[in-house]
């Protein structure tokens, strides 16, 4: 499925106007920025024809080659955590020079509304801005902008403030406007693992996951074929141009284009991610273009298996009164479909939602996303996640779940009625009663005799009742495997 993707001839692909004639690097270096600690980060570029680039860090050395174009890449020393450099660049007479730069732990933050969703806007938003003064936090938000052709650099034409297209230091003023989710991710990892944390911020609200996949991604699934067609046959002069106060991108790539390859392969310790709600009414094929965006991602940054944390979206609009289908249901399983992939996770949001489809505790999102990092990239001995259903097997007639990731123990909080459905062989759902014994969940109904599937918290407001004893809820589930309405048609 992805031999097409592997195919990519580079990571730098961007489209030329005129041959570069002068020293350029793309926003994403600049003054105050974190480079990654443990492997030796890409730098690259623009510089004359067949130029030679010195790249300096603290007076380290090394020389490049640009290509006939222009083009350049290599890759800057490894740095320490914590440590303070300066990089020089030179080629052909011009020097770039940054300084206050700070090895570190750089996060990939992208989606849509939900993690655009700013500190200002955030519960206790007040609060933390006022507290804002942490040199060890630093912020890099990329401006909002749309591009048929992907491109070498940011567009400091659409900036929508001055802190946007540079590297900021975790300030009152940087942070307001930053994405709560990310920066409360930060904070956390800053405070408990005592090293720098960057985030790029790579966010619009109200895309589909089409906008941000690049367009082999999205060649690589059959479903917006003519519309790159029709992108492809355009003349490279063409601009795609976005009124950012009334419309948001819909069109395949365009995000990715403008917004994600101006910053690959800058040196990342992770991604994280929160969106889908765009997608609603297509949840089946979205689990597709999910896994093809990830590995995508991966293949491109060419870090290996960069972790992958991502939201699952959390409860919201009404109760359910009586089983049914929903397509937040089917949006939420195909986002954990994506778990078979490995070094990936996921945040069960079901409890921490407001039933709102922006929810405004922002820092509850952040931290367990911090959490789980802890556990898999920083090695804490910590349960990080709650119960995901493993198996099950039917005894009569009740049927009988296992978990994974029970922890120390299942436990059942709050109002089990009408969170649990049970059904027959005539595929017809009723609300079931529910045991833990042996750190097993008992599902069993009177009104199903010979019982055949079993849903949980199936629908777009759930109750949450099944929790591990260290208090995270279970995901979602159905045992059964049976159709439900088409993409489109909800």
């Amino acid at each position: 499925m992805f031999t097409r993707l592997i195919s990519v001839p580079t990571l730098l692909i961007f489209t030329l106007t005129s041959v570069a004639q002068s020293l350029r690097l793309p926003a994403i270096f600049s003054n105050h920025m974190i480079i990654q600690r443990d492997i030796e980060p890409p730098v690259w570029g623009l510089a004359g024809p067949n130029a030679t680039v010195t790249v300096s860090v603290n007076n380290i050395k090394r020389n490049y080659k640009a290509d006939q174009n222009g083009s350049w890449q290599g890759k800057l020393p490894e740095p320490a955590a914590g440590k303070v450099y300066s990089l020089v660049v030179t080629s052909g007479g011009e020097k770039k020079v940054f300084t206050d730069v700070i090895g570190g732990d750089v996060y990939f933050a992208g989606g849509q509304s939900n993690m655009q969703y700013s500190v200002s806007q955030m519960t206790g938003g007040e609060e933390e801005i006022a507290a804002a003064n942490d040199k060890q936090i630093r912020l890099f938000t990329v401006p909002r902008d749309i591009s048929y052709r992907p491109r070498f650099d940011v567009n400091d034409h659409a900036k929508e403030n001055a802190l946007e297209g540079v590297w900021s230091v975790a300030s009152p003023e940087s942070v307001k406007n930053f994405s709560a989710v990310a920066y409360c991710f930060a904070k956390k990892i800053v405070r408990d693992e005592k090293v720098p944390v960057g985030i790029i911020n790579i966010t619009w609200g109200g895309t589909p996951i089409e906008a941000h996949m690049s367009t082999e991604a999205n060649r690589s699934l059959p479903y917006y074929a003519e519309a790159l067609n029709e992108i492809a046959a355009k003349p490279a002069s063409d601009s795609l141009i976005i009124d950012k106060r009334k419309a948001t991108p819909q069109l395949p790539a365009s995000v990715f284009n403008a917004m994600i390859n101006p910053v690959i392969p800058f040196g990342l310790k992770g991604f994280l991610w929160y969106q889908g709600e765009h997608n609603w009414n297509n949840p089946y094929k979205y689990r597709e273009q999910f896994i093809a965006f990830i590995n995508d991602l991966r293949i491109r940054w060419q870090q290996g298996y960069l972790p992958f944390y991502f939201v699952q979206l959390p409860n919201m609009g009404k109760k359910p009164v009586n089983p049914g289908e929903d397509f937040w249901s089917v949006l939420r399983e195909s986002q954990s479909s994506a778990l078979k992939l490995p070094t990936t996770a996921m945040l069960v949001s079901l409890d921490i939602g407001d039933g709102d489809l922006h929810p405004k505790d922002k820092k509850l999102f952040g931290e367990r996303l911090a959490l789980m990092a802890e556990k898999d990239i920083y090695g804490k001995k910590i349960v990080a996640e709650g119960p995901e259903f493993k198996s099950y097997s039917v005894i009569r007639d009740t049927i009988e779940i296992v978990f994974d990731n029970a922890g120390s123990g299942l436990v059942l909080k709050n109002d089990t009625a009408k969170v649990f459905s049970i059904a027959g062989s005539d595929k017809k759902f009723y609300w079931a009663d529910v045991i833990i014994r042996n750190n097993q969940l008992l599902v069993f109904s009177p009104k199903v005799k010979n019982p055949q599937a079993v849903r949980y918290a199936w629908a777009e407001n759930p109750s949450v009742t099944l929790f591990n004893k260290e208090g995270f809820p279970a995901a979602p589930f159905r045992t059964d495997a049976w159709q439900l309405k088409e993409d489109g048609k909800w």
